[in-house]
């Protein structure tokens, strides 16, 4: 990874995620979710992708550039 590019804060499991979802594209959605496990890293672009559950069930895959918001677990 370049030192110029910054590195995606880690999401832990169970973080609630908002995010653009494009597939209704070209009017977009926001969804919301909860982060599902680890972070993937594409090793051809270094992008991050964070798998997420979405409130009526399905995972999305999401890349960390369409991540709008996340509220941290609480203690």
């Amino acid at each position: 990874m370049d030192e110029d590019t910054e590195r995606p804060q880690r999401l832990e499991t169970g973080a609630v995620v908002a995010y653009f979802d494009l597939s209704q594209y070209p009017v977009g959605t926001v969804r919301r979710g909860t982060a599902s496990g680890a972070e993937i890293v594409d090793p051809g672009t270094d992008e991050w992708w964070i798998p997420v559950r979405r409130t009526d069930g399905p995972v999305d895959l999401v890349p960390t550039a369409l991540i709008i918001d996340v509220l941290p677990l609480e203690d």
